[in-house]
């Protein structure tokens, strides 16, 4: 089965979340949730883009940090610049997709599958690393 024929069936799958006119039930995919749903919505671009600015700060900083101060350069520091760089990689990619997720609806990805594997490779490549390295900071100490 082909990729695109999944999107497809998933595209074509009823469920009942809410009936037209004609009392058929449409996918839950076709569903706006910025006009069904608008104080939701922006609350939820709000917050989101507030962690995204921050979290990406917060990162350069600290990887800024333990770059250019030399006392900072040690094993453990590194383990935490690492987590930093994990970090960013959700933070600057994964978390302002989330937010055109929610702006343009579910079938944005459904149409450009690449960019949907693109995203969820930076998603899950971060939080791999993000845990691999929490697990070596344990060890280290």
């Amino acid at each position: 089965m082909d990729l695109y024929d999944m999107f497809d069936i998933v595209a074509e799958r009823t469920d009942d979340w809410y009936a037209d006119s004609d009392e058929r039930l449409n996918s839950s995919l076709d569903i706006d949730f910025m006009t069904r749903h608008p104080v939701l919505s922006y609350s939820y671009i709000s917050v989101i883009g507030v962690f995204i600015v921050i979290g990406n700060i917060a990162n350069f900083m600290v990887i800024g940090s333990i770059t250019t101060y030399v006392p900072l350069k040690t094993t453990g520091n590194m383990f935490i610049a690492n987590l930093a760089l994990a970090d960013l990689c959700v933070t600057a990619v994964v978390g302002p997709f989330n937010i055109v997720g929610v702006m343009k609806g579910p079938r944005y990805f459904t149409k450009d599958v690449i960019l949907c594997h693109v995203v969820a490779a930076f998603c899950t490549i971060g939080c791999f690393c993000s845990m691999w390295t929490i697990a070596a900071i344990s060890v280290n100490r």
